[in-house]
Order: C-alpha cells, then sequence, then structure tokens
C-alpha cells in the first residue's frame, strides 16, 4: 500500500518588496509517490508601512494555475494587518511539482509591502466531499444570498475536516459586505468586512471538525451587503468537508465560539488546547477566529491577537488591527508545522487591545486544530523469545470492564502459548489445537467457557484480532477485521490482579511479535473492529480507549528495562514491567502499511 507523506515549507523572517514584480516568498517543491489529490493550504502576514502601498500575493501551483491571490491597500503604518490564507484540493500526478508563494506591491502603489511567515503545506486526501465554484458572482442584495452549496449524506457517523474559503471584492469605497459558512443552517462564522477599495480582494476562511451523523447535511457560504450598497463580488468559492479518519488524519482540538472583549493591553486567552503527544511526532496546527473593534474609539491599530505556543514561548501568529466601522468583524486563518516530544503541550488564542483601549475589541469562534498524519511516528513493535523467557507484566493491579474489547496484532513464532491474561483468569492464548494453532478467548472469570477462532493461525504470518465480551456473557472473536466466531457463555464477574502480555504461569511463554495491544471499556462495533484493521492502527478510535500499549517508547535494537519503563498510551496509566528483556524491534504495522 504506497503512501504519500505530508509535505510542508516556511519562509518565517521579514521581506520586503517595493517593485511591481513578483518575488518569491517560499516554495514548496515535490514529487507523490502516485497520484494523489492534495489539500493544499498558504498563508502569510503582510505590512504596508505607509498610505497606499497596495499588497499583493498569491499561490500558483506549477507557476500556471493562481488558486488564491489577496490584492489590499491599507493606510496603517509599519504594522501585520493582512492575513492571507488559502485553502484547495488539486489532483497531482507523480511527478515533480511546485507550489509558490509570491508577492509584490500592488498596481497602484508606490512604496514597499513586507511579507512575514510564509507557509505552504499539502495533505494527501483519498475521499472527500466538495463543492466548488471558481468564477465571479456578484452580491447584490442586503439579505443573505447562498453562493455555494454541499449537501452530502455520511455512510456513517464521523468526525469531519470542514474548510470553506471564497475571496471578496468591494465595488467601490461605500460598500460593506457581510460572508458567512453554515453548517445545517448553524452559524460556523460570520464576517462583516468595512468597505474597501475596487482593486482589493480580500480571503474569507474558516474551518473545523464537526462530527457528523450519517444523515444528510449541508454546509453553505453565504454572503449580503450592508443596507443600500451594492455591487460586491465573490470568486473562488469552496467548500470542502474530509473525513479525518479514512484520510489517516489524527487531531486534538479546542474552541470557544462565543464572541468576547477584552478591551485592556494585556493579552487574555480565548481558548486553550493542552494535550500530551503519544509519541514524538509532527504537528500541524489550524487556527481560526473571528476578531473585531469599533474605530470610535480611535485611529490607533486598536486590537492584537496571536496565536501563541507556550512550549516555546513564542508567538507562531500575529495579527495588529485598526477598523473603520464599528460593526467590522474580520475572519483570520493561519498554520504552523512543529515538530513535538511527548511531554504536555499547550497552544493559546489571545486577543488585547493597543495603546487606545478599544472596549469593542474582541475574538469569537476560536479554534484550535493540531493535525497529524497517522501513517508516521516511530512505530515499533515488541519481539517475545519464549526460550528467554520473556514477557510483560503490570506495575499496578488491573481489574477487567465488564464490558470488554481486548486488540492486537500478532506475529507469532510458534503456537501454544499465552497471549494476554489477568493472571489464573481473563485471558487470550493461542492454542495447539490438533495440527493447527487457534485463537481462544476466555474473557471471563472461571465460570464461563471459552471460544475458539474457526480461522486457523499460522507461524510466521501478520494476524490482527479482536476479542470482545458483554456483561450478559455475548462473546465475539474477531480476525483481520472480520467476525470469526461468537458465543453466549462468557459469564462470570472479573476481579482485580497482575496483567501479564506474553505469560501465565503454567502455560508457555509468548514467542513471537505482537503490537498496539488496546483493552476498551466497551465492546467495539464490527464497524470499528473492521477501521482498526484496514488503516493498520492509524484509526483515532478513543472512545473508551482505558488502556494501549504501542511499544514506541524506545527504538529498534534497544531492550525493554525497568519499572514501569513501558508505557501505557490509554486513559488509565498502567504501565509495565519487563522480564527478561524482550527486545524493541522495527514494528509490523509500519512494515505493512508501507509495503
Amino acid at each position: 500500500m504506497a503512501t504519500n507523506p505530508w509535505q510542508y515549507n516556511q519562509s518565517e523572517g521579514v521581506s520586503t518588496n517595493s517593485t511591481n514584480t513578483y518575488s518569491e516568498k517560499v516554495n514548496l517543491t515535490f514529487t507523490p509517490n502516485v497520484q494523489s489529490d492534495y489539500l493544499i493550504l498558504g498563508g502569510a502576514e503582510l505590512a504596508s508601512p505607509a498610505a497606499d502601498d497596495d499588497g499583493d500575493v498569491r499561490v500558483q501551483i506549477d507557476n500556471t494555475t493562481t488558486i488564491g491571490n489577496l490584492i489590499f491597500e491599507r493606510d496603517e503604518g509599519d504594522v501585520y494587518s493582512n492575513n492571507f490564507t488559502v485553502a484547495d484540493i488539486r489532483t497531482l500526478d507523480a511527478t515533480q511539482h511546485n507550489i509558490d508563494m509570491d508577492w509584490r506591491r500592488g498596481p497602484t502603489g508606490t512604496g514597499a509591502v513586507s511579507i512575514r511567515r510564509g507557509r505552504l503545506m499539502a495533505i494527501p486526501v483519498s475521499s472527500y466531499e466538495s463543492e466548488v465554484t471558481e468564477g465571479d458572482q456578484t452580491v447584490s442584495s442586503d439579505t443573505y444570498t447562498t453562493f455555494e452549496t454541499l449537501t452530502f449524506t455520511p455512510s456513517a457517523t464521523a468526525d469531519y475536516l470542514i474548510i470553506a474559503f471564497c475571496e471578496s471584492n468591494h465595488g467601490g469605497t461605500t460598500e460593506s459586505l457581510y460572508i458567512r459558512c453554515q453548517i445545517d443552517s448553524t452559524d460556523v462564522v460570520e464576517k462583516i468586512r468595512e468597505a474597501q477599495d475596487v482593486l482589493d480582494w480580500y480571503p474569507f476562511f474558516t474551518c473545523d471538525i464537526r462530527s457528523l451523523d450519517n444523515s444528510s447535511h449541508t454546509i453553505t457560504i453565504q454572503a449580503a451587503l450592508t443596507t443600500g450598497q451594492a455591487n460586491c463580488t465573490l470568486r473562488r468559492c469552496r467548500i470542502f468537508a474530509i473525513p479525518v479518519v479514512a484520510n489517516n488524519i489524527g487531531y486534538h482540538r479546542a474552541v470557544s465560539e462565543s464572541y468576547t472583549t477584552n478591551g485592556t493591553t494585556t493579552p487574555s486567552n480565548k481558548t486553550t488546547l493542552t494535550w500530551t503527544p503519544s509519541e514524538p511526532r509532527d504537528y500541524y496546527f489550524l487556527a481560526t477566529y473571528k476578531v473585531g473593534g469599533d474605530a470610535s474609539q480611535g485611529t490607533d491599530y486598536n486590537t492584537y491577537t496571536d496565536f501563541y505556543d507556550n512550549n516555546a514561548t513564542a508567538a507562531l501568529n500575529e495579527r495588529q488591527l485598526g477598523f473603520e466601522t464599528d460593526i467590522d468583524r474580520h475572519t483570520t486563518g493561519n498554520f504552523k508545522k512543529q515538530s513535538l516530544t511527548d511531554e504536555s503541550q499547550t497552544r493559546y488564542l489571545r486577543q488585547w487591545s493597543g495603546s487606545l483601549a478599544d472596549p469593542d475589541g474582541g475574538m469569537g469562534n476560536a479554534r484550535i486544530l493540531a493535525l497529524y498524519d497517522t501513517n508516521v511516528g516511530e512505530w515499533y513493535g515488541i519481539r517475545f523469545r519464549a526460550a528467554s523467557d520473556e514477557y510483560l507484566a503490570s506495575v499496578s493491579s488491573f481489574t477487567p470492564p465488564a464490558n470488554c474489547s481486548v486488540a492486537f496484532w500478532m506475529y507469532a513464532r510458534s503456537t501454544d502459548s499465552i497471549i494476554i491474561t489477568r493472571e489464573a483468569a481473563w485471558q487470550i492464548y493461542l492454542d495447539f489445537d490438533g495440527a493447527v494453532g487457534r485463537i481462544e478467548s476466555e474473557l471471563h472469570l472461571g465460570t464461563g467457557g471459552s471460544l475458539k477462532s474457526n480461522t486457523v493461525i499460522h507461524p510466521g504470518h501478520l494476524y490482527h484480532v479482536v476479542c470482545t465480551r458483554a456483561s450478559g456473557g455475548n462473546a465475539a472473536i474477531y480476525i483481520n477485521g472480520a467476525s470469526d466466531n461468537t458465543n453466549t457463555d462468557h459469564d462470570g464477574s472479573p476481579s482485580a490482579g497482575t496483567l501479564n502480555i506474553g505469560f501465565r504461569t503454567g502455560l508457555n511463554y509468548y514467542n513471537g511479535f505482537i503490537d498496539d495491544v488496546r483493552i476498551y471499556n466497551r465492546v467495539i462495533s464490527a464497524a470499528e473492529v473492521k477501521t482498526i484493521y484496514e488503516t493498520f492502527g492509524c484509526d483515532g478510535i478513543a472512545d473508551g480507549l482505558i488502556h494501549r500499549w504501542t511499544f514506541n517508547e524506545e527504538e529498534e535494537g534497544d531492550t525493554a528495562s525497568g519499572v514501569g519503563s513501558v508505557k501505557d498510551r490509554g486513559t488509565s496509566g498502567l504501565n509495565m514491567t519487563a522480564t527478561n528483556t524482550p527486545e524493541y524491534r522495527a514494528s509490523i504495522l509500519k512494515i505493512r502499511r508501507f509495503a
């Protein structure tokens, strides 16, 4: 299964252009392994130091196709008041491609324009919903009119990355424009933009991750004029709905929707995202929000925002805004890649006022998304050698849940051995049944029967196994994503004890590899079992995941040693201690995933 990695490049420093000729700010060049659709994002911050110093920034694919273009005229001095964000999905074949962001002084400018934090990103997507209208559309009504509609019905409940983008132009210096995105008639964000020069084109961008059930859903981009105005235009109207699990996108999310004000000069945190990565990996942050102010408070650049990295004590994005009307509400999007360790992380969206302390300056629809490629990680497994009596034991007591699911990947070297057990009962093992091996599940405490797989387990082959048990005694086995066998006599109330992986007294030690061991405190569905198998563990199914051992704490060739050194990445923190130093090896999942 060939896969395409995520692509990213940035140019963070300040660059200045005082000519009408485009100059490259940042370039992203790559060759896909196979033809794929890519979600392409571009972002930057721009400033015009003097009155009438126009700015013009664009993103192009292969030097021919422009997918986004910000043209602005601002009279605000040397501040970064303009955020440029563009989003599109394009098909790229397996040849080299160039995505460029370049900028220049605008067509009527006379001075210089500055740009900083230029960033480009391309995420491969294999399935998504979309509606796109690239051409100009006239906004002529002071009531909301729909200019783009995406309607679809998911096959099952799933989390979707929703992105809405367009560019707007005001027909004259008196026209103001409302733009909003709605999901099922509920606002995602609303922008109110004051009148601008007739040459200007400004982006509207918003995104979020929403859970959508298997009913019909409608996402729209709508626009309206302020009363008595006319002749505004939209172009490049795009709506995308991207199922995250199906596209190997993992995420963490924080959101604060309500609009609140901060008229002081002290930054206030609008929304905060705190999490601990399960392992060192690259994260790609998307931050969006609405910010507003009131020009009647003065001409100072009276509202400030930033996307703040608490760990590095540095801003990842900043914006300084002056407002011309008391209804002004800008929407902003920005993104950034960071390589993080498995230590606790915190990110903030903040807002505060300038020196004139605008009491109406505020922020709303504030969202932080931390995305990551679930296909990429350290991805090690662990190898047990039965001849060396190697196994793992929990450092504290384990109480099996009444409703439970146990999942793992296995590559056995021989049959007839224990796989996982609450010592003396509640166990899954590989039973040598006559001339063949079968999975045998006994997720009860002594009073129930056993459930044996119909599938034969052959040494030297990779299998994904899920065993489930409901509190009423119903039990099931799944092999490689498919239902294998069921029964109804798994009775009894499991009690607490040490949890072992690879050994139980009186039975043989496990001989082979094991990876991604999970215990859920619920019976996961057949569809979820299938998803875990088909994504090779990159599924994001975390509801009820109380224990997960991914064996990624060390590198290939290292041995597991020390009390509690094998980490539980689930919610319960049941770390394990190794006996006789089993060895970390390149993950069987990673080998399979990139085969």
